[in-house]
């Protein structure tokens, strides 16, 4: 079984550390389940499309927020509008907890 730095809180896993943020392997690692759940929710070309090429910024337990990096303006756009749904539900279905979803372009993210 996999080791991590989750903890379990009621009915709802903890990826926090510290104020909110986990380490980068932790955070990778909670970004390919989601995306494993997100790969068996929509079709083969829509996860190559708009789920792959995304990464996970930032998950915030006490603000209740994920950051969510999108390679242009026109995915942001696109998953915002078509997807924030589907990626609070894969995020649920992994951490037990909701989760507002905040898609950012990547150049965004890096300033």
């Amino acid at each position: 079984m996999e080791k991590t730095n989750a903890k379990k809180a009621g009915t709802c896993v903890l990826y926090s550390i510290q104020k909110g943020a986990i380490d980068s392997k932790e955070l990778q690692q909670l970004w390919t389940k989601v995306q494993n759940h997100l790969e068996n929710q929509l079709s083969k070309q829509s996860y190559e499309t708009w789920v792959k090429p995304t990464e996970l910024l930032e998950i915030n337990h006490f603000k209740r927020e994920t950051i969510i990096a999108v390679p242009n303006e026109f995915a942001q756009d696109w998953l915002q509008s078509r997807y924030t749904k589907i990626f609070k539900e894969a995020l649920y279905n992994v951490t037990n907890c909701c989760f507002r979803v905040i898609f950012v372009e990547r150049k965004e993210a890096e300033s």
